[in-house]
């Protein structure tokens, strides 16, 4: 289970931008070019999240695959277009 993002965040509308920031709590390195290499403390901005436990995400400019079972949610929402 990806705890990046909880069962609860779904698209709400097409006017609904969700957002979700993620804390790793441990060292990841990356085994392939396409993931995220992470270290404990690392925030990461969440853009998916897979059914396979993955999660596709930014940090310090990089937008990359990470395993969502290292991190933790920091922040959760979304924004409304006004």
């Amino acid at each position: 289970m990806c705890v990046c993002l909880s069962s609860e965040l779904k698209k709400i509308s097409d006017f609904v931008l969700l957002f979700v920031t993620v804390m790793a709590m441990y060292d990841y390195t990356k085994d392939k070019d396409d993931e995220l290499t992470i270290t404990m403390g690392s925030s990461i901005y969440v853009l998916k999240k897979y059914t396979d436990g993955w999660c596709m995400g930014v940090s310090n400019g990089n937008v990359r695959l990470f395993p969502g079972n290292i991190v933790f949610v920091l922040e959760q929402g979304n924004i409304s277009e006004s």
